[in-house]
């Protein structure tokens, strides 16, 4: 059995939502974390990772870039979805990852 990861919201991320009185804050994560984080789930070429709130695709074009892992991103702001897959197609990678609205 393939070990599997869930990665929650961090607290000082939670507490900017509180701040924020309810309007969700976009946080872009750093390669280095989302470079951790797929090392601590094990992640490679036979996995495929799906990223709930996907913000502009960067989690999901370094995971493909640097894991071969296939991706799917979900994300609810169409413009966010534009860049994510400008950002696939421009990293070559837009047959490896999927994002939808």
């Amino acid at each position: 059995m393939r070990r599997r990861a869930l990665l929650g919201i961090p607290g000082a991320l939670h507490a900017q939502y509180e701040e924020s009185k309810g309007e969700v804050p976009w946080v872009p994560t750093p390669d280095e974390v989302t470079g951790a984080a797929m090392r601590l789930a094990g992640c490679g070429p036979r996995d495929v990772v799906y990223d709930l709130g996907s913000g502009d695709g960067r989690v999901l074009v370094y995971t493909a870039k640097h894991f071969g892992a296939r991706c799917v991103g979900v994300e609810i702001e169409g413009h966010r979805v534009a860049e994510a897959r400008a950002a696939a197609r421009a990293a070559g990678l837009a047959s490896k990852i999927r994002f939808v609205e």
